[in-house]
């Protein structure tokens, strides 16, 4: 009996040429564990291709490669690449929100080793959605309320805030809000899409703001596309269910504010013309400030206090007024009699971003210099 014998070489050809027949089948999944960060990986790619990746992952072709969004139309998730355990894998730099669907997209043509290579995989891009489990929340998330608090918006309005019930999930809200004409038309693009670090620290408040390239006269986009809104007409500001909280669960209903627009507002604050009542010497009476316009809730709260002749800020609690339009402010002990002082920072603002002594609406463009805010000051005195 005769036994053919195989030359070793031929064995490892024959064993090359059956594995180069196996498909390759790129493979996107979102891997989540309780406790830990959850990334998207890619997997069943040749090692081959893997080795030759960057090792940098702030390298421009990994955007080129693998791209994790909210939409196809949306900008790509912020994050870091690498590779690990035979995948590639994206890590996003914030969480991915709960419940909420993603759009990955892998193309296989963009790979180190696909240049000059005719294999059919590398010609087909993959799509995918993946999504986190939605956590289970015992009350549904409402808009508690939205500033301005008024009916009447200047027509240069430059912020608008969005307070709700618990917390909302750490992604932007843009896509979300939606401002209609009274003809039942929505305004285009009438919001700046830079959204996505515009919370307060228990994401209970979300800021949107007007494009400003719209508001300001003489600029591009304000004669190309008009200004977002028009002087004495009626508009709505609706917020869609489907923007979803920390749970990962749509608003319990959409929301809509009504308001309609007045000329606007060029006019800088002047903390002269404030009206202000003062309350006797030993009493926890409050001071209380008319600014005879609204001015930015968020600001105010911040902007405004009240100091003592030490040069120490007072202590007390602050509130805003009614529509924005006053501040008051209680103190925790009794007032001694004496000279005070009401000192407003240069950060605070009206609904259309004019400042103390500086109108928003300006001819000149300065330099713009990160500086520490300045102090304007009244003097007051409490008998």
């Amino acid at each position: 009996m005769f036994k053919t014998l195989i030359p070793a070489t031929a064995l490892l050809l024959a064993v090359a040429c059956r594995l180069s027949s196996i498909p390759i089948t790129p493979d996107i999944q979102l891997v989540h564990s309780a406790g830990a960060q959850s990334w998207i990986a890619v997997n069943g790619l040749p090692k081959g291709d893997l080795d030759k990746l960057p090792k940098n992952s702030a390298d421009p072709v990994w955007p080129e490669i693998l791209r994790v969004s909210v939409n196809a139309e949306a900008p790509a998730v912020v994050g870091w690449y690498s590779v690990s355990d035979g995948a590639i894998r994206f890590t996003p730099q914030f969480a991915f929100d709960a419940g909420r669907t993603y759009v990955v997209r892998f193309d296989p043509s963009k790979l180190p080793r696909s240049k000059g290579r005719s294999d059919p995989w590398r010609a087909t891009v993959v799509t995918s959605e993946v999504a986190m489990p939605a956590h289970q929340a015992l009350v549904a998330t409402e808009v508690r309320r939205i500033f301005p608090a008024g009916d009447e918006w200047p027509a240069n309005q430059l912020r608008v805030y969005i307070e709700f019930t618990s917390p909302m999930s750490g992604s932007g809200g843009i896509e979300h809000l939606h401002l209609v004409d009274e003809k039942g038309t929505e305004v285009v693009n009438p919001f700046l899409p830079l959204d996505y670090d515009f919370w307060n620290a228990d994401r209970t408040r979300f800021t949107a703001f007007m494009d400003p390239g719209r508001v300001k006269s003489g600029l591009v986009p304000r004669k190309e596309m008009g200004p977002s809104l028009v002087p004495g007409r009626k508009y709505t500001l609706v917020v869609d269910r489907e923007w979803r909280d920390a749970y990962g669960q749509p608003l319990k209903d959409a929301f809509r504010r009504e308001f309609r627009t007045v000329a606007p507002d060029v006019t800088p604050i002047d903390i002269a013309t404030w009206v202000v009542t003062l309350p006797k010497a030993g009493t926890t009476g409050a001071i209380r400030v008319a600014f005879g316009e609204p001015l930015d809730r968020a600001l105010m709260l911040r902007a405004l206090a009240i100091r003592a002749s030490n040069g120490r800020i007072f202590p007390g609690d602050a509130h805003a007024g009614e529509g924005d339009r006053s501040w008051s402010f209680e103190p925790e002990d009794p007032w001694p009699a004496g000279r005070y002082d009401l000192v407003a920072l240069s950060i605070l603002e009206d609904l259309a971003g004019n400042q103390i002594g500086r109108p928003f609406e300006v001819d000149t463009f300065t330099k713009v210099e990160a500086a520490e805010p300045t102090t304007s000051a009244r003097p007051l005195e409490i008998r």
